[in-house]
């Protein structure tokens, strides 16, 4: 019968050993439920408008700027401004550089498509590409509704004195 040196059996402990440490985490992350994504949420920011169940007049969109990570505000004219969600992960809405409206008819509404793009060209070389961006929900937003609620709050404490 082979002698096995004492230092095989010691390395061969130490990897067990190593293995156990290592998978032990794996197994309970493994066990614990998946927790749900978190649902995009403007609640309590005053600039929030009523909801919409379409944006007409799409070919006039002059601009838009990011909300957050997860929605976008797409400028229509200098007061008319729509606050848009998406559904699922829009991974290049922490980039965007360019937006294209993809909708069905003249009116962009729930299911249609926003295409965004992290280049200001619509190229397809600079990373994470162009991204199709589902509509989940519009609303009317007020770029003014902040100063507009500052104002009055500021009336209202100037009368109680």
């Amino acid at each position: 019968m082979p002698q096995i040196p004492l230092k095989n059996i010691a390395l061969g402990l130490s990897a067990i050993a190593a293995l156990a440490l290592f998978a032990a985490p794996l197994s309970a992350s493994a066990e614990e439920p998946e927790k749900p994504k978190k649902e995009f949420s403007a609640e309590g920011d005053p600039r929030l408008g009523e909801e919409v169940t379409n944006l007409c007049f799409t070919r006039s969109i002059s601009g838009f700027k990011r909300y957050g990570k997860d929605a976008l505000i797409l400028r229509r004219s200098v007061k008319d401004r729509y606050l848009v969600t998406f559904s699922g992960i829009c991974s290049n809405l922490r980039s965007v550089q360019a937006v294209k409206l993809a909708s069905r008819s003249s009116c962009l509404s729930r299911g249609d498509v926003i295409l965004v793009s992290d280049s200001a060209f619509f190229t397809d070389n600079t990373g994470f590409g162009i991204e199709r961006c589902m509509i989940k929900r519009i609303y009317q937003w007020n770029e003014d509704a902040i100063e507009e609620a500052a104002d009055e709050e500021s009336d209202t404490e100037s009368s109680e004195e």
